[in-house]
Order: structure tokens, then sequence, then C-alpha cells
């Protein structure tokens, strides 16, 4: 058993220590070389060439891995049918690039990004003066995707960006049922690579007190669309109900005929099974209004 772990150890090695190709590199001249994708490399040999006065070149990702073994890179993989190189535009694009840092650190309460990657689709010499800035719907789910800016005629111009970032969110400690309170016993904040999310991930557990509306395995990211306000009255459960008036206060206790959060108007069955409408107002409390 010892050496079957270790076997597999070995064996996973490469994989830890490979590195993702992008899918899309930016480049300064029409000469695609080695340092293109690895810095400082040497020899900086020639790989590819941007020709025909175009500005883009798309090469099969096997190709370029088989360039790069050619010269002792075996340690590449790609996630990408075909990389692009792209020809960088000679304009600063610092500004569009704090405006995609703002979007980024506005949806995040806690977001490090550590590189931005930001090509525009086509060869430009310059951009507006003024103009805003437009986002794809929930692009903020992913670290990469297309925006564009728009100045005051309406023209567009698109870019396509990639970042490199941590975020904190919330994973599942332990298995969980559908209806289960959160807590720090059941789920822990911890920092993760920005990549694709299906939705929004909780950040913060303190605000409000909240409940599973799904199962969730242990490991499992908490998303906001899988959890709602806790319900503090249970289908079932017996719970005091107050009438207050002018003239009297009475209280009796009743079954719970549906759960309930704070506000919600709840069925509730007293002992001589008659059913009412009440408010609840805490935790297995309710009044009659």
């Amino acid at each position: 058993m010892l050496f079957k772990t270790f076997l597999l150890f070995v064996l996973s090695l490469p994989l830890f220590c490979s590195t993702f190709l992008q899918s899309n590199y930016s480049i300064k001249t029409d000469d695609i070389n080695l340092s293109s994708i690895i810095p400082h490399a040497k020899p900086d040999v020639q790989l590819f060439r941007i020709e025909g006065g175009k500005y883009t070149k798309r090469v099969k990702s096997n190709q370029l891995l088989g360039l790069l073994k050619e010269y002792g890179y075996n340690n590449f993989l790609s996630k990408s049918s075909y990389i692009k190189f792209t020809k960088q535009s000679p304009v600063d694009n610092s500004k569009v690039q704090k405006m995609l840092k703002d979007y980024y650190e506005k949806k995040y309460l806690h977001i490090d990004i550590q590189q931005m990657n930001l090509t525009p689709r086509g060869y430009i010499t310059s951009l507006p003066e003024q103009f805003t800035i437009n986002f794809q719907s929930k692009s903020h789910l992913s670290n990469t995707g297309t925006l564009f800016i728009k100045d005051k005629q309406n023209k567009k111009i698109f870019f396509d960006y990639e970042i490199l970032a941590n975020v904190d969110v919330y994973i599942a400690s332990k298995n969980m049922k559908r209806g289960e309170e959160l807590s720090f016993i059941n789920s822990t904040k911890k920092s993760i690579i920005l990549q694709k999310f299906i939705a929004m991930p909780l950040q913060e557990l303190e605000e409000s007190a909240k409940q599973t509306k799904k199962q969730f395995k242990k490991g499992d990211i908490i998303t906001l669309r899988d959890i709602q306000t806790l319900s503090i009255v249970k289908r079932g459960s017996a719970i005091n109900v107050n009438l207050n008036s002018a003239d009297m206060a009475i209280s009796f206790t009743a079954k719970a005929l549906q759960d309930g959060k704070m506000g919600d108007m709840i069925d509730v069955q007293k002992s001589n099974n008659k059913k009412l409408k009440v408010l609840v107002t805490g935790k297995n409390t309710a009044e009659i209004r």
C-alpha cells in the first residue's frame, strides 16, 4: 500500500510542476519568439511570424507544445486547442485596466489581483479621450472575458482580458443537509484562485443568519444562490402565539404548519385543530395581526 501511494505521488509530480499556456499572448513585434512565452529564454529563437500586414496569429497548441519540447521545455500543457498571439497596439491601456480592476474590486470584498492581461481585439493606434466601459453580464464570475469601451459617438472598441487573482470564499467543511444553518462549524473561509464560478460565492458569514437551500458536500464552494435567510420557525415545531390588543393579551401554543423567517406570514394549527395565519416575530414566536 505504501509503495502504491509513493508511485502515485511520483507519477503526479509532472502535473504539479506543469505550466499551462495562456490562451492569448501579447507581443511587441511581428516576430513570435521563445521569449514571448518564456521571458529571458536563451537562446531566444523565432518560433513564428505575423505576416501579411495582420496583427494576430493563431497556432495549434500541439504544434507550439512540440516546438517547446524541442528546445527543452517539457513542462507545458494547454487547455486550449489554439494559442493566439496579438501584436500590441501602441496605446496606453492603463485607464481601461484601472476601470477593469475597479470593476472586480467592487464585486469582491477580498480580492488580490496579481496580474492583468488586456488586449484589444483589433490593432488600434489611439483611444478616445472620453469613454464609458461596458462588461458582459456576470463577467465578474470569471477571470477571463470581453469588455468594450464606447465613445460619445457610440463607437465601440472591444478588448479581451485575463486576470490572475485570489478571492476569499466560504467552503463546506463537512457534508450539509438542506435547511442546515451556516456557521463556522460547518463552513470555513478559504482563499482560492479566481477561475469561473457558477454563481457568486458567499464572502461574509457574519452579515445575518443563513441556511442552505440544497445539500453540500465537504469542499463545495458555498454560493449566494444556494443559501437563504435562516428560518427561525420550523414546520412541525411548537410556537408561542400572542394576541395583543387594547382590551386584552392572550398567549397560546400552536403547531407551525410551515417554515418561517422573520416577518413571514405562516399557517399554524391550534390544539382544537383550528388554523390561523400569524406573523413570525422571533425564534418560535408569532403574533396574530
